[in-house]
């Protein structure tokens, strides 16, 4: 069992989530902000380049970065198709 502070949960409900979904997310999203924060140490102002930035792990980084502080985040992609999701 965890606990946690109230303002760190947030219900999947809320954003339409499946669980399912919001469960696989966590570990990307945690190895996002464990890089930046810890062998990076990403300071705010400063810019990321995210390579693969659509990419099962990668995909977090940028929104991690942006939480962080981060003033511009570039993400580079491979194919037409990742383009026109930007």
């Amino acid at each position: 069992m965890y606990v946690s502070d109230r303002s760190r949960v947030l219900s999947t409900q809320a954003y339409e989530l499946e669980p399912a979904l919001a469960v696989a997310v966590v570990p990307n999203a945690l190895m996002a902000h464990v890089a930046l924060t810890g062998p990076i140490q990403l300071h705010p102002g400063e810019r990321v380049l995210v390579h693969g930035a659509f990419g099962a792990l990668a995909a977090a980084f940028p929104s991690i970065a942006k939480q962080l502080g981060a003033a511009r985040v570039v993400g580079t992609v491979r194919g037409d198709r990742n383009v026109s999701r930007i």
